[in-house]
């Protein structure tokens, strides 16, 4: 499961400045019934997880790479997320170590540039220090690209 983080940025009370929108996740641990033990669990997981649903949620969307979250996928919500921002604003992407993250954070990049932002890709970065790239750039909104 991979997840990708939208987060416009809002305005503090104490401060003109813009700061970052932390959202509250839910978790979603794996059922023990999909804990890979065996043959068996094996094709029981591929045969539940092969229709699995992109989910969308106010933190970002999830799915399964390959099959419910796809670059295409990545590059209409990042698009859309696009135009929710004036063309010529700044949004860092940033990503995890997973394979998958190259790939999606190319599409996510040229979506966001189709949409006239500046993106300023920091590749692979943990969250806090998306976070802090975003204060020290100034900029209007991130996209973190994880599974957590």
């Amino acid at each position: 499961m991979l997840r990708l983080r939208f987060a416009p940025l809002s305005m503090t009370q104490s401060s003109s400045k813009p700061a970052p929108v932390m959202l509250s996740e839910a978790k979603h641990p794996i059922p023990r019934s999909l804990c890979v033990t065996s043959v068996n669990n094996i094709k029981k997981k591929e045969r539940l997880m092969s229709n699995a649903p992109l989910i969308v949620s106010i933190s970002g969307i999830r799915g399964l790479v390959g099959q419910s979250l796809t670059d295409e996928v990545v590059a209409r919500f990042a698009a859309a997320f696009g135009t929710t921002l004036t063309p010529g604003d700044t949004v860092v992407l940033a990503r995890d170590t997973r394979p998958s993250g190259a790939a999606f954070s190319q599409a996510a990049a040229a979506a966001l540039r189709q949409t006239g932002c500046r993106v300023v890709d920091v590749g692979m970065c943990s969250t806090p220090g998306a976070k802090l790239m975003i204060a020290a750039i100034d900029a209007e909104g991130e996209i973190i690209i994880t599974a957590s």
